[in-house]
């Protein structure tokens, strides 16, 4: 037995229609601001990278450290509330650090030193990794604010807002570092649209401080620990479902961090293109979540995720048939097009009840 935060309900209850309305629309001008910093700047990162002359092993670094870090710190999320007694206390310091690390990451393309790129790499994956960190105390913090029979209207709504303008802002960076570098070096270019992902993120911080905060408190109740996975057969199938994800995670970031390398250095697009591709991708993810929420409720969660599996192995053997730029296209429509499935799944489910429909049947 450890004590493990859960909300005061009672305190929740205590904010007035008022207070929850302005929360609720401070939380989604956040996720608006989120999805413009991501738009301008976790997008454009990679080729940043590369302009600067990273090599393909930094890329690598690029994309798995970010996922390191924010993994080791959300082991100890719980502690952190604890310590700063407050959710909103440390959704504003993450923010916070993120957008610094954006600051960091600016000084780094326009100064450069020896060790400019493997610098920008940690301290991107920093920021990064501190909102993983903060994500779980936030998730709970907007939950306990939002009313349980609108919280499925409010997530999806926020959750489309949120695509829409990382589409938007990505497609409109592709164009400005287009025009930038016709008159500007690269590296002013990457920084000026670095800039825009720094500002947005630091708007979070305002959005967050209009949110009102809601009590929380330590209860102590029986934890499953990741060893009772593999000692109690009662929890068999939630083994089968993190193997499951491990192994999808595994071969996905195996892959997916030298898409970019190879459009830029093999196929030759520069970063008007690849931001139009990437835009492309967000578009067709964004028309692909009706459809497969439909399939789900059909044919069931099992048969889905089966199925979405299927089909993101097929992506990377579509890129050794073509390098012509309508194919490519296509091959991202069709990526992006199966790919909703799968992350819809994981993020609006919990565990213990649908991990059962995964594992298989003796």
């Amino acid at each position: 037995m450890r004590p493990v935060m859960f909300p005061d309900e009672s305190d929740g209850k205590k904010l007035t229609r008022e207070q929850r309305n302005r929360s609720m629309r401070a939380s989604s001008m956040d996720g608006i601001l989120y999805a413009v910093m991501a738009g301008v700047g976790d997008a454009y990162l990679p080729a940043a990278a590369i302009a600067l002359g990273a090599s393909d092993f930094l890329i690598g670094v690029l994309s798995a450290l970010p996922q390191l870090f924010g993994a080791m710190l959300q082991s100890v999320s719980l502690t952190a509330i604890r310590t700063i007694k407050s959710r909103k206390l440390l959704s504003i310091f993450a923010s916070a650090l993120q957008a610094l690390s954006w600051l960091g990451v600016i000084a780094m393309v326009l100064w450069p030193a020896g060790m400019s790129i493997e610098l920008m790499i940690l301290l991107f994956s920093l920021g990064a990794a501190a909102t993983m960190m903060a994500n779980p105390g936030w998730s709970s913090w907007i939950s306990d604010i939002v009313p349980e029979n609108e919280r499925s209207g409010f997530f999806a709504n926020r959750n489309r807002l949120m695509q829409v303008t990382l589409f938007a802002t990505t497609f409109a960076a592709g164009l400005a570092l287009n025009y930038l570098q016709a008159g500007y070096p690269v590296r002013v270019a990457f920084a000026g649209v670095f800039a825009v992902a720094f500002a947005s993120r630091l708007l979070c911080v305002a959005a967050h401080l209009r949110t009102d905060d809601v009590k929380y408190e330590a209860q102590l109740i029986r934890e499953i620990r990741f060893k009772h996975l593999f000692l109690l057969p009662a929890h068999r199938n939630e083994l089968w479902f993190l193997v499951f994800m491990a192994l999808m995670n595994f071969t996905v970031q195996f892959a997916a961090p030298f898409f970019t390398p190879y459009m830029l250095n093999e196929l030759k697009f520069d970063v008007g293109l690849l931001g139009a591709m990437t835009a492309l991708s967000i578009m067709a993810k964004i028309a692909g979540y009706p459809y497969w929420g439909k399939a789900i409720d059909r044919f069931g969660n099992r048969t889905v995720l089966v199925a979405t599996a299927f089909l993101a192995s097929l992506v990377p053997l579509m890129w050794l048939f073509s390098k012509d730029v309508l194919m490519i296209g296509l091959f991202q429509v069709f990526q992006a097009s199966s790919g909703p499935a799968l992350t819809w799944l994981h993020s609006i489910t919990r565990l213990p009840w649908w991990a059962g429909s995964c594992a298989p049947r003796s």
